[in-house]
């Protein structure tokens, strides 16, 4: 329910949606719905289990874990990013991170990481695969 950024488009990098909207699809949004500070943040039970990749908050995703989810989580650092989310981190406790499979860091093109993450959908596609 936040406010875009400059450079966001709507639907694309998120779906940005009014706190209204928000309350009155409550049900679509059982496990991951977040407040944080003035804003509700979500992913849809069907983003959460029919998507092979989201990008949703640390805490969110280790929720997921908990609750029997396969989850990988990997940590995107980068430098403006990063910062905010530290914050939110130390407030929240360094335990967090202890959660974190595997931590990329953003510091060179937008390709170079999105070949990094190909990489590791790859390896756990192979993993999926050997146990099922």
């Amino acid at each position: 329910t936040r406010a875009m950024r400059p450079g966001e488009v709507n639907d694309y990098d998120y779906h940005f949606r009014t706190q209204e909207w928000m309350d009155a699809h409550r049900e679509q949004f059982n496990l991951d719905w977040k407040q944080f500070g003035q804003h509700t943040y979500g992913a849809t039970d069907e983003d959460v289990l029919g998507l092979d990749v989201i990008v949703i908050t640390l805490d969110s995703a280790i929720d997921l874990r908990n609750i029997g989810v396969l989850t990988y989580i990997i940590w995107l650092d980068g430098p403006i990013r990063s910062e905010r989310e530290r914050k939110v981190n130390v407030a929240n406790g360094p335990e967090l991170m202890e959660s974190v499979d595997r931590t990329l860091t953003n510091d060179g093109t937008v390709e170079q990481l999105a070949e990094e993450l190909r990489l590791i959908q790859s390896s756990l596609t192979i993993i999926a695969d050997a146990i099922s």
